[in-house]
């Protein structure tokens, strides 16, 4: 990093991950500290109901690990890290998780699993990245679109980009931004 300020995450994001208690996510890979204690605290918050998908000894050692009793928790045992992918994918594409939760796996076998057409997760939208940043706790954020996706985008793309990154601001205005909507839906102020 290049700052010695504590990573955490914004109030305003908590709070309104608090209204959308216990999430089914899918961890893929899970076996990894990272993304173990990164879903102990999420569980700690209320915010997910964990599946763990990879090697069943590793995800067992690693909640071991941190006093961590996951045994209410469905665990998928794969062993291979890029089959990981394709159940999380599966999962998603049978509605039952709503969420993929990239655990250690490379990101290129993650996302080209994800984009399959035969999950049909995208439907006919363009996939797009984005960055939520805030350098403090209660700071407003800086949204940054496609800092590593769709990098020289072309005109059509960049309409896609902007489409998603419209549909996301507009669902997260309110609360994160300091906006409000009317009933029609539209940004009234932003502050």
């Amino acid at each position: 990093m290049l700052c010695n300020k504590e990573i955490v995450c914004p109030d305003n994001l908590l709070d309104n991950a608090h209204k959308k208690k216990g999430v089914k996510v899918g961890i893929v890979n899970a076996g990894k500290p990272l993304p173990m204690l990164s879903a102990q605290d999420a569980v700690n918050e209320n915010l997910i109901e964990p599946i763990f998908i990879g090697d069943e000894k590793e995800i067992l050692k690693c909640a071991e690990d941190l006093k961590w009793d996951i045994s209410s928790y469905e665990i998928i045992h794969e062993p291979e890290e890029n089959n990981t992918a394709a159940i999380a994918a599966k999962l998603a594409s049978e509605k039952k998780i709503r969420i993929i939760v990239k655990g250690h796996i490379h990101t290129d076998v993650l996302m080209k699993e994800v984009l399959k057409r035969e999950y049909d997760l995208l439907g006919k939208t363009r996939l797009s990245h984005i960055w939520h940043m805030t350098i403090g706790k209660e700071d407003k954020p800086l949204i940054i679109t496609d800092g590593a996706l769709n990098v020289l985008p072309n005109v059509k793309t960049k309409m896609h980009i902007l489409k998603n990154v419209n549909l996301f601001f507009r669902s997260m205005c309110c609360w994160c931004c300091g906006g409000w909507k009317s009933s029609s839906g539209y940004n009234k102020q932003i502050r």
